[in-house]
């Protein structure tokens, strides 16, 4: 074999080789390489998923009371009591869950006192109380944790509820319209409060209508 040709065939064979070892290599990869794993996504929660359930259920399932003043909607094991044209109240049927009484007093205000004024007639009636043993505290309590309060077409002051003499929840909205004071209260039943019905009195509210 001539000198010329040994040259030409040496880098062929180099470079078959090194084509060869390539395509091996990835071969061999290939088969010994582990199938990548896939992560089963987290799911939502159930107790969240219940509880978006659990409120659209109770806000689509809710009575409706109408008068010539206003409409609301309240939860579908209350019914409706009217001792006298001033007084609405709402308690849940005997044995049902939840348990509660939303009322609605009308109290007529003629001079149209503001909010504020009508809340400082509140405090010195509560301190001015001789029967209740700790009305200066709740008095002086009732002041520093008032609160604006807006929810839809209720525009007034959120009031904590005191239950044997201490601050429970919010569950009380005071809100002047007109020549009328809209009281509306809420509680257990036993004249508690707690996030429960603070947030049942939030949706009440929240469906409340003033009728034209």
């Amino acid at each position: 074999m001539q000198k010329g040709f040994a040259l030409p065939i040496l880098i062929l064979a180099i470079v078959g080789i090194s084509i060869i070892g390539v395509v091996g290599y990835f071969l061999y990869q290939n088969q010994t390489k582990p199938a990548p794993i896939t992560l089963p996504q987290p799911s939502p929660s159930l107790t969240s998923v219940t509880k978006e359930s659990t409120n659209s259920a109770i806000m689509t399932d809710w009575k409706t009371y109408t008068n010539a003043k206003f409409t609301f909607m309240y939860p579908s094991n209350g019914y409706v009591q009217i001792d006298r044209p001033d007084w609405i109240e709402i308690p849940n049927e005997q044995n049902t869950e939840p348990y509660f009484i939303f009322r609605i007093q009308l109290k007529d205000n003629p001079d149209r006192l503001t909010i504020k004024q009508l809340v400082d007639q509140r405090v010195e009636e509560i301190r001015n109380n001789q029967y209740n043993l700790s009305a200066n505290t709740q008095a002086d309590k009732t002041l520093q944790t008032m609160k604006e309060y807006r929810n839809g077409q209720i525009n007034g002051i959120k009031l904590a509820t005191f239950f044997e003499g201490y601050p429970t929840g919010y569950g009380e909205i005071l809100m002047a319209k007109d020549n009328f004071v809209y009281d509306f209260t809420i509680h257990d039943g036993s004249g508690n409060v707690d996030t429960l019905y603070e947030k049942m009195l939030d949706q009440i509210l929240s469906t409340f209508k003033f009728l034209p």
